[in-house]
């Protein structure tokens, strides 16, 4: 579980329940439709079905998919160049691993492909997973701008709910409510739940585009016969600027 991620969003929705005092009165259906409704179905409209289901496993992991680290994939990418060089890289594909890039590039390796090839190869798979992370962090930007969209035309539907029935008192608190709550669930939903989750995925993102990079490598240095040293020395400069303090690790990239 991300911690960060559920405090945050709860210490939000608390704030607002404490300011609100009875909630009751902030709730009304047809708001909730214009706002909740109409921004899905916009979403829906525009966004294809497997990048909308690429999101919901993304937010899925934003909340409690666990980071793998680096030290973790270091000790995983030096077993497999240990396990090459002493029994070949035929031995790699018999290796489970759940990586999409890693995996691939075992597969290859173990197919005797070429060292340009292979390297052409999970480049172009590298660039597939970033777009596909990217798609998914687009899905929540989308409806973080949709859901401020559809308030603004819940107010305009209750004003105009107000001016058409001006002789009717209870229409015009009706009318008034949706045009006041429909902004309101807007904003809430735009900066309280959307923008923070695709913040997350892109942290996320982010952090597994390194881990493919540092995979790449690592592939590649096994397909040219590296030792486990050499592989080793490429990664743990990284290891240590993800384990230090921002300052710290801005020193170390500039240390030559």
């Amino acid at each position: 579980m991300d911690f960060s991620m559920a405090l945050g969003l709860l210490g939000a929705l608390l704030v607002f329940g404490f300011a609100a005092g009875d909630i009751r009165a902030f709730f009304d259906l047809a708001s909730l439709a214009i706002v909740l409704g109409g921004s899905l179905s916009v979403l829906l409209a525009r966004t294809p079905w497997q990048d909308l289901r690429r999101a919901c496993l993304a937010a899925k992991v934003a909340f409690v998919g666990h980071q793998r680290s680096h030290q973790r994939l270091t000790e995983e990418l030096l077993a497999l160049a240990d396990l090459a060089r002493r029994e070949g890289v035929v031995a790699l594909e018999r290796e489970p691993v759940t990586d999409p890039l890693l995996a691939k590039g075992l597969r290859l390796l173990a197919d005797g492909m070429e060292l340009a090839d292979l390297e052409k190869a999970l480049r172009l798979e590298q660039a597939r997973l970033r777009l596909e992370r990217e798609s998914a962090q687009n899905v929540f930007l989308f409806w973080a701008d949709a859901a401020p969209a559809m308030g603004l035309i819940g107010t305009v539907i209750g004003l105009v709910r107000i001016l058409s029935s001006m002789s009717d008192p209870r229409a015009i608190g009706s009318g008034m409510a949706v045009a006041l709550l429909t902004t309101l669930y807007g904003a809430v939903l735009a900066n309280v739940v959307c923008l923070p989750l695709a913040q997350k995925i892109g942290e996320r993102a982010a952090q597994a585009a390194l881990d493919d990079e540092l995979m790449l490598q690592a592939l590649l240095l096994i397909k040219r016969g590296g030792h486990p040293l050499e592989l080793e020395g490429l990664i743990a400069p990284v290891v240590r600027a993800q384990t230090l303090p921002d300052n710290q690790a801005e020193a170390e990239a500039l240390r030559p």
